[in-house]
Formats: C-alpha cells, structure tokens, sequence
C-alpha cells in the first residue's frame, strides 16, 4: 500500500514540475527570425533582437526587397526600403510576456501599442498584439527553424 502511495506522490510531483518546466518563458526566449502570419518560406520574415535593455525587431526578409516605406506619414521618409528598418520597438520583458512596446503598421503609416506572447506556451508560435486602448488585432508569427 504505501508503494502505491509513493508511486502516487512521485507521479503527481512530475507532472507538476514537468508542466511549470515546459511554460517557464525566459526574456531572450522571443530572440531570433519570425514569418508574419504564415509559416511559408516566401512569408514576410522579422529579426527580434536586443537593443539595449529591450526587445527591437526589423524586417529582415520581403518578397519584393524593394518595397518602399510610400504611407510613411513623414514624406521625407517614404522613399526609404522597408528591409531592414525597425517596426517593433521598445518591448520590456514582463513574467511571460513582452510588453510596452510599438509597432508600425507599413501598409497604413500608423504606430500602435503592442505587446507579444507565445501562444498557449509555444516557443515557436508568437502573437503580436497592436493596439489603440483595448481594441486590436493579434497577428501570428511562426519561428523560422
């Protein structure tokens, strides 16, 4: 009987600290290069990377490299190629999720609030919230591997 017991614990102990394992996101965890909204390879790609004590990410891969920034609301800017410029900045890393961050919308010229987080604890399944107050949209980005 007490076998029993003890087999009991010891499984109920390792599914707990099996699943706290699994869902335990650490800060650098969103590093790396995402397709937008579609794992195909011909997908719009992003670098999330550090700059300085926060979370940036880039454009790192268009399928027309030449696309220009043309709804910029800055004219002086809209001449400028969409690869390689920043459109999420600013994120702090806050329990599981990267917060207090803006991105930029190219295909309207508008910034907006965005917070991002893995979704349902997938490392390799990111959503990316733009937002004015509490109204948004989630876009999902997949992990280039």
């Amino acid at each position: 009987m007490t076998k029993k017991i003890l087999v009991a614990i010891c499984m109920v102990c390792f599914i707990f600290f099996g699943i706290t394992t699994v869902y335990a996101v650490q800060a650098d965890d969103v590093l790396g290069t995402w397709r937008v909204e579609s794992q195909e390879e011909t997908a719009t790609q992003v670098e999330i990377y550090k700059c300085e004590n926060k979370y940036c990410g880039k454009f790192s891969w268009l399928e027309d490299l030449n696309s220009l920034d043309d709804k910029n609301p800055d004219e002086t800017k809209r001449d400028q190629k969409l690869i390689g410029m920043n459109f999420v900045w600013g994120f702090e890393f806050d329990d599981d999720q990267w917060e207090d961050g803006n991105i930029y919308d190219p295909r309207s010229g508008k910034t907006y609030d965005c917070k991002m987080w893995f979704k349902d604890g997938d490392p390799d399944v990111l959503n990316v919230k733009g937002y004015i107050l509490f109204i948004g949209k989630t876009s999902i980005w997949y992990r280039v591997k």
